[in-house]
């Protein structure tokens, strides 16, 4: 089985290789007619004595031409005949030669035909002369000769694995050296011949050493100080080569190592040595990317900053299990700290003005991440969203100072998982919390705040923000302006009578309105006119009733809820009319009149409740002679009141030349009538018919007056002069 993997991995090995040399000669292919084409372009300048200055931008517009040049039929079909009979038929017969050698090997030990130490010694020796060859040919056929060496190191693996597995010639330790012999030899080949492609087949073959070579006693220290030596290759490495690939197979298969050790083997006794082994791992593979940017001056390269990713990631889960599991408490801090390394040493490299600027953005975007998931890990409830929130305000921030979109993208979801933490996984309250200091209160208001400050900072740097984050700012202000609501509410409902409710609503609908003048932002005026409807509908429908025997006359809650809302809408409508350039003219004729009815309805709606409720009142202990008097009291004092009301809205309305107060009251003069007329004539007795009759006539009579005594006045307004 173990034989089957180990061809497995050569194949694919050999077939990464041969992809990369492919893509390599193709590029070499395509220099070498670039520097033809510039021969010309310098050859045709020279001769017609052109500037310079016009054969210095010719030839750069040919260089960064990214036309691919005309390529015969002919020659294609030469290009595929080379590549088909020098490498894909080099490659195929490396692979039947290691193949080769291990059918001979296991055949050999089923016949018996030759001693175990002759087999091995067979297998070394031909692996020695696939070395041997493949230097000698290097120089003159490259890609031929590093086939060869690979095929001989891979002969090599499958000897000294045999003579450990197969034949129990070696102990482990002398097989255990003898692959890292292999290993070393394989990596120092590949610096020779300048190939990659060896290196990482090496490098893969040092890796599957632990495995094949396992003698499962479970101690970290020899395969670790191994894979650490392994590391420690690459590290040395990458100051000589640019081979990033090299790194990312080598943290994936220290990964796959440290992972298999500690799914099989890992015990509590085993604690230091598998941090310390962990953070090493980590030490090494952060050090290489510093080393490629820092040393090597890399550019952005795909690769690398794979690795400047899975570094934190990985080490991550390899550390923080280990220490969860014994010291909880600490695994908070740990993460913590780890994020807040990767962000120090991202400014380091934005100091240190590197080539790379997305190597410092993908440290910060590490950084970042791991400061989001160690909120969760060291808090509970409430505070996770106070952490969160904190994090996405600095992240989006940060976004802008460093002129990076993603940054502000990472900012924007965390606030959004905030805000789904905060709406679906919220604690109840303990029974002893207080209104306004409890935990709940702070994660709502922590919310809020970031919210807030996040549209703050979109408003101000509203010329850095990418096309797709224009609408960032309208929903950030309606997440605060609807997290205030929210929390406001909950608050209420827990603490104070329904009452506060409408006031509560109406206030904040209020300054939403305000703020949305005072700082230029209409998504805010909205969310006013949603907070002052649900005040409408509350007090209307929910806060009319009352218990009439803990009810008291016009001094009580209700009452204050009422006039206090109106009076806010009606500063509200103040504000509209103060500031009507700002809005459109159809949101003005839409919700000026919408105000207006807002806060004579509620006026109107309380002054009747009142009377209805006092009545009722005065049934309670009554005689059965005397309800009779008092309904017939109430239907004559609501025709009052409403009379009442619409002849002071006529005489307003004439005064300040109010088209809305003459219209509600004549509305509400024809409403008196037909109330008088249909209602009160049917069920009133003749003396309270004679009180309704005669209060709706003289309020009309004096209507008629004020008609016929600004008759000049009204017509001139009514013509809009």
């Amino acid at each position: 089985m173990e034989f089957i993997f180990l061809l497995l991995f050569l194949l694919v090995a050999l077939h990464l290789k041969n992809q990369i040399e492919g893509l390599r000669g193709e590029i070499d292919s395509l220099r070498a007619r670039l520097d033809a084409v510039k021969g010309k372009a310098t050859q045709t300048a020279v001769t017609a004595e052109l500037p310079a200055q016009i054969e210095k931008e010719t030839l750069v517009a040919l260089s960064d031409s990214s036309s691919p040049l005309p390529v015969s039929k002919k020659e294609d079909s030469g290009s595929f005949e080379f590549k088909l009979g020098s490498k894909f038929f080099t490659g195929v017969g490396v692979v039947a030669i290691i193949c080769a050698a291990g059918f001979f090997l296991r055949y050999a030990f089923e016949n018996d035909l030759i001693n175990e130490w002759g087999r091995v010694a067979l297998g070394a020796i031909a692996g020695a002369i696939l070395l041997a060859v493949g230097e000698l040919t290097r120089k003159k056929y490259p890609n031929y000769g590093q086939a060869l060496t690979g095929g001989g190191l891979g002969v090599l693996y499958v000897s000294f694995y045999a003579a450990f597995s197969f034949y129990q010639l070696i102990v482990q330790p002398a097989a255990f050296l003898s692959m890292i012999g292999v290993t070393a030899a394989g990596i120092l080949l590949s610096l020779r011949q300048n190939s990659m492609s060896l290196a990482i087949f090496a490098q893969v073959g040092g890796f599957l050493t632990p495995l094949l070579i396992d003698n499962g006693a479970g101690s970290p220290h020899i395969p670790f100080l191994y894979i650490a030596l392994l590391n420690l290759a690459i590290f040395l490495t990458a100051f000589c080569k640019l081979w990033a690939p090299l790194s990312l197979t080598g943290i994936i298969g220290t990964a796959l190592a440290y992972g298999y050790w500690y799914l099989n083997f890992y015990t509590a006794d085993q604690f230091f040595p598998a941090l310390a082994y962990a953070s090493l791992f980590f030490a090494i593979f952060l050090a290489i990317s510093f080393i490629q940017h820092y040393v090597k001056k890399a550019g952005e390269n795909a690769w690398d900053l794979l690795v400047v990713i899975l570094a934190p990631l990985l080490y991550f889960h390899a550390a923080y299990p280990v220490i969860d599991s014994l010291y909880p408490q600490l695994s908070g801090p740990f993460v913590a700290g780890l994020g807040i390394l990767y962000c120090l040493l991202a400014v380091m490299a934005g100091r240190a003005r590197l080539q790379s600027s997305l190597f410092r953005h993908f440290l910060m975007s590490a950084g970042f991440v791991l400061l989001s998931i160690a909120v969760p890990i060291q808090f509970d409830g409430e505070w996770i969203v106070v952490g969160w929130a904190a994090e996405a305000l600095v992240f989006i921030s940060s976004g802008f100072k460093m002129n990076f979109g993603a940054y502000r993208l990472m900012g924007n979801g965390l606030l959004m998982l905030t805000l789904f933490k905060t709406l679906f996984f919220m604690e109840s309250l303990p029974l002893t919390a207080r209104p306004i200091v409890n935990d709940r209160f702070f994660a709502y208001a922590a919310f809020f705040i970031a919210a807030a400050g996040a549209a703050y900072l979109y408003r101000r740097y509203r010329q850095s923000a990418n096309e797709n984050e224009k609408s960032a700012f309208s929903i950030l202000t309606l997440s605060a302006a609807g997290m205030f609501l929210f929390g406001g509410s909950l608050e209420i409902g827990d603490f104070f009578a329904g009452y506060w409710y409408p006031i509560f609503w109406s206030a904040a609908g209020l300054l939403f309105a305000w703020l949305s003048f005072k700082v230029s932002a209409g998504i805010l005026r909205p969310a006013a006119y949603f907070a002052f409807g649900i005040a409408f509908f509350r007090l209307l429908f929910s806060e009319t009733s009352v218990v009439l025997a803990d009810h008291n006359p016009i001094f009580n809650f209700r009452v204050m809820a009422f006039v206090v809302s109106a009076l806010l809408g009606r500063a509200f409508l103040s504000m509209l009319i103060g500031n009507k350039e700002k809005i459109s003219a159809d949101e003005y004729q839409l919700f000026r009149p919408a105000l207006f009815a807002y806060f004579h309805i509620l006026v109107l709606w309380i002054v009747s409740a009142e009377i209805v409720s006092a009545c009722d009142l005065a049934k309670i202990g009554a005689a059965k002679t005397a309800l009779r008097e008092i309904e017939n009291l109430k239907n004559v004092l609501l025709s009052a009141a409403w009379m009442v009301y619409g002849a002071v809205l006529m005489v307003w309305g004439i005064a300040k030349k109010a088209i809305y107060e003459r219209f509600s009251a004549i509305c509400l003069f024809i409403i008196v009538i037909a109330k008088v007329f249909l209602v009160d004539t049917a069920n009133l007795g003749d003396l309270y018919r004679f009180f309704s009759f005669i209060i709706m006539g003289c309020v009309l009579l004096f209507t008629g007056y004020l008609y016929y005594r600004f008759q000049d006045r009204i017509r001139e307004f009514i013509r809009g002069k």
